[in-house]
């Protein structure tokens, strides 16, 4: 069996992808926050992104595959701008894929389509289209540091699904409660997005992962949606009223 160092349980991505893998690999996760338990799992807590400390799991979990969940991994919806500036996530990710590298493992980044403007994909011909906010930048300059080493796959999407218990509430528990009690209130028109399913994100990394896949995919939902719209979806799924 082989085994997955999911780093980034903390993470919606993260602990959900653990769980999908956890049938069919050993997986060994890890968080830098409070502990987590997910069942099937092996996990375990670490306090620096450091050199030394990357090469301390990479060296006892022996992974032939990682999936890294970094900042980069939460929904651009939800994520508190604060994540981006508390440690410096390109020197963070460049020592877990470095360290990967060393030991011969598959390397797999979970990014954010952020990086565009939206509602649009792309305005002129001559346009990139690329948000120029400090957040999406910095996105962009770990996707270069992981682009830097070889057998690495950069997944950009933007992620929902459920929380890990341990870390109370999430962005869709809570939206769920504020539409229980008919209490929603925000109407965010403009921030454009592709959400995935965590779980669904789960299966296609593993698929891309056996069919030995590098460089940067874009792996999206079924459309472009604003904030709004996904709460919307998610009342009607619900059976609730918005």
């Amino acid at each position: 069996m082989e085994t997955v160092l999911v780093i980034g349980l903390d993470t919606v991505a993260g602990a959900n992808i653990a769980t999908c893998l956890s049938s069919r690999y050993r997986v060994v996760g890890l968080t830098s926050s409070r502990p987590v338990s997910i069942q099937g799992c092996e996990t375990h807590t670490y306090l620096e992104d450091d050199v030394e400390t990357a090469e301390h799991w990479l060296s006892l979990v022996r992974p032939q595959w990682v999936v890294y969940c970094g900042v980069a991994a939460h929904s651009a919806w939800s994520v508190d701008p604060a994540k981006f500036s508390t440690k410096d996530p390109v020197v963070a990710v460049r020592n877990w894929v470095n360290a990967a590298e060393l030991h011969s493992a598959r390397f797999t980044h979970i990014s954010s389509d952020a990086i565009f403007t939206g509602p649009w994909m792309f305005h002129e011909e001559d346009c990139q289209g690329l948000c120029d906010s400090p957040q999406a930048e910095l996105i962009r300059a770990i996707e270069r540091e992981v682009s830097l080493c070889d057998n690495t796959l950069i997944i950009r999407t933007n992620v929902f699904g459920w929380t890990p218990a341990a870390y109370g509430l999430g962005e869709i528990e809570n939206l769920v409660q504020t539409l229980e009690a008919g209490t929603y209130s925000k109407l965010d028109c403009y921030r454009h997005a592709t959400p995935l399913l965590a779980t669904d994100l789960a299966a296609i990394i593993e698929h891309a992962y056996q069919e030995r896949l590098t460089g940067i995919f874009h792996v999206a939902g079924g459309e472009r949606i604003s904030p709004v719209e996904f709460v919307q979806r998610l009342a009607a799924t619900c059976g609730l009223t918005l």
